[in-house]
């Protein structure tokens, strides 16, 4: 991996964020935040947090058309992407280094409402499946 990406968070695709709750807690972790509504992805957000300070986002469909509400049918609450972080000058070369090792931007980079005004990129691998890039300056 190049040293400028860093490991921010794992998606976890589930059918209720409320019944999640309390069974990530018993793994040692708590919300971060409220519950925030993606309109443009269909699902509804919420980061935990726990002691070390890994992150999971639970991910949630809001109704049948989510493409998440396919990934639970075929496999029920499973880890759905694995999120990467980089600084914007950094972005492009990125991009550049993902699309050359075959993957697929599936949208252009717009806010995420769960991580706070960070832009990010959703990228697909027939590999490895789901990456989000974040762009996040410190």
């Amino acid at each position: 991996m190049p040293d400028s990406f860093k490991f921010s968070h794992i998606g976890w695709a589930v059918s209720s964020i409320e019944k999640s709750i309390p069974i990530f807690s018993v793994l040692g972790y708590s919300a971060d935040g409220s519950v925030c509504k993606d309109t443009k992805r269909g699902v509804n957000l919420l980061l935990l947090k726990n002691e070390e300070g890994n992150i999971i986002e639970l991910v949630e469909p809001v109704d049948i058309s989510s493409p998440v509400t396919n990934i639970l049918n075929k496999m029920g609450p499973t880890p759905y992407h694995i999120c990467l972080s980089c600084s914007q000058k950094d972005f492009e070369d990125n991009k550049k280094l993902l699309l050359n090792n075959r993957f697929i931007e599936l949208h252009k980079t717009e806010e995420a409402p769960a991580l706070r005004g960070d832009k990010v990129s959703f990228f697909y691998s027939s590999v490895i499946g789901l990456i989000e890039i974040q762009l996040h300056e410190c």
